[in-house]
């Protein structure tokens, strides 16, 4: 799957009972483990909020990733784990959409004053 560099993005997964494989419905986000990691780095433990939950049916779920842990360009491997329940296995590529540049946010409030101070020093000469 393709997600978009710099934005959240909802990815699909589903739970599986171990034992008769039927999906297992009705299961809240601090139910479940996530781990996930970039480019086969150092593995990171999510911490899931109702916010990055979603339940569709039959053991269906959607599962969001923040911008901010989409932020560099490469494969996004993550594995979902619920006690009783297969483990599932989900990667998707990170990547630019249409090459557009993408600006850190945290970097963008001290970028505007630094140009607001500029601005307000400005000498503008008619002749």
């Amino acid at each position: 799957m393709e997600l978009k560099l710099g934005q959240e993005n909802w990815v699909g997964i589903n739970l599986i009972d171990a034992s008769d494989y039927s999906g297992v419905p009705l299961v809240a986000y601090d139910g479940v483990e996530v781990k996930y990691r970039l480019n086969g780095g150092v593995t990171a433990t999510k911490t899931l909020t109702l916010a990055d939950w979603s339940e569709g049916s039959n053991g269906a779920y959607s599962m969001r990733f923040t911008a901010a842990e989409c932020a560099t360009e490469g494969t996004l491997s993550f594995e979902v784990t619920r006690e009783g329940c297969a483990v599932y296995y989900g990667s998707g590529d990170i990547k630019n959409p249409a090459g557009i540049p993408v600006y850190p946010a945290e970097n963008l409030a001290a970028d505007l004053a630094a140009l607001l101070v500029k601005l307000r020093n400005l000498t503008v000469r008619l002749s």
